[in-house]
């Protein structure tokens, strides 16, 4: 039989199922919950992740695992951005459709060869994990953005303003500089560390969040939200937001996302300026931490998110309500606070059952043996803490008699 006539009988080579990366170096719930939502879809879900594990981490990872189809723990604590993408390069996964990544991993693997891009130019791929050259390129396309320089560099700003990486996330290591001793410090730590980070004016106004999904530069889903104080810092991610009405920021969004030509989720930080204006001072070019609440609000991220990355036919319907006051959905793994363990235990339960619809039964189940761990954990700790305080007490009391 000749070449061409096996060809013509032998079966065709079966298509390869569409998979999702998702590259962290800490576990992260935004991640895991969105996980879940695709593979609840019928994607096939990845993790790639730290290989410097504790003990505890490999138990809560272990905990995690349910929700993917497979997890490799390769990473190095030194340069994983390099060693995540000389590993894909390597090892190209078949059937490779998107990659969601923490910042220090997607700033190495932007235009890496073979992975999927977000913009419409190779160029700018750069320009999502380099927050004073994203600030520098749209106001060269004419969005408004905040006064912004290279920290090191002499500058016009004059306290308070606040100096931050120019690769980061979640409001980490962003400092306030609020005098000129400050500024001082400020000025020598970005000496010590040249170009990698950034002075930025402090706005006076509000906060204001855009979450939502872009296709090649046209929004899918979108909307407004103001975040609720923060648990973890003041410009750090919130436990609780509420949904706003806010036209012209909606469409400064929408213009930057056209400008970059950008495919994925994305969440843009705002802040508004003494004139009311609200100025982007972060992108962040990934999946965020408030998305699922916003997609049990109404809007529809997750299938936004899959027809904008050719894995779903259907064109995403939902709308963002405002004036709604959501949490995020748990777990929050410390249970802390004075008050009943037993109560706090229970909260965070309603919050999974409320998810159970559209994050599926391995998020429920991982994300309730998570929360009973730590559960137990609080529950051994609490009298320990109140034993070292009462004993704390009596011996401020001797030293007082």
């Amino acid at each position: 039989m000749t070449a061409v006539a096996a060809a013509l009988v032998a079966p065709p080579a079966p298509a390869h199922r569409p998979v999702v990366l998702f590259v962290d170096v800490e576990p992260w719930e935004g991640f895991l919950q969105f996980a879940a939502a695709l593979r609840r879809r019928g994607v096939r879900v990845e993790r790639l992740t730290s290989a410097s594990r504790t003990r505890v981490r490999r138990f809560n990872d272990l905990l995690q695992r349910p929700v993917f189809s497979r997890v490799r723990a390769a990473l190095p604590a030194s340069d994983p951005g390099a060693a995540g993408a000389a590993l894909l390069a390597a090892e190209p996964l078949a059937g490779l459709r998107a990659v969601e990544a923490v910042e220090q991993v997607a700033a190495a693997l932007a235009g890496a060869p073979g992975l999927p891009r977000r913009t419409a130019d190779a160029a700018l791929e750069p320009l999502l994990y380099d927050k004073l050259a994203m600030n520098d390129h749209l106001e060269a396309s004419g969005l408004p953005v905040p006064r912004s320089f290279l920290a090191e560099a002499a500058h016009p700003l004059t306290p308070p303003f606040i100096v931050k990486p120019r690769l980061g996330s979640g409001g980490a290591e962003v400092i306030r500089v609020t005098d000129d001793a400050d500024a001082a410090a400020a000025a020598r730590q970005a000496l010590a560390h040249p170009g990698t980070l950034m002075a930025q004016e402090l706005l006076p106004g509000e906060v204001v969040h855009v979450g939502g999904v872009a296709k090649k530069g046209t929004v899918l889903q979108l909307g407004c939200y103001r975040a609720v104080g923060s648990p973890h810092s003041a410009f750090g991610p919130s436990a609780e937001l509420l949904t706003v009405a806010d036209g012209p920021t909606a469409e400064h969004a929408a213009a930057l996302v056209a400008a970059l030509g950008y495919t994925g989720a994305f969440c843009l930080d705002y802040v508004r300026d003494g004139d009311g204006r609200a100025l982007i001072v972060d992108v962040n070019a990934r999946v965020f931490g408030s998305w699922a609440a916003l997609q049990a609000a109404g809007l529809d991220l997750v299938g936004a998110w899959l027809y904008a990355w050719g894995l779903s036919a259907e064109s995403p319907v939902g709308e963002l309500p405002a004036g709604l006051r959501l949490r995020t959905l748990p777990p929050d793994m410390a249970l802390t606070g004075h008050g009943s363990l037993t109560a706090a235990l229970r909260a965070q339960l309603r919050g999974v059952v409320q998810g159970a619809d559209v994050l599926g039964p391995r998020w429920v189940a991982s994300t309730v043996c998570r929360l009973l761990c730590a559960a137990a954990v609080q529950a051994v700790r609490r009298p320990m803490r109140r034993m070292r305080s009462r004993q704390t007490g009596d011996v401020e009391r001797g030293g007082a008699l």
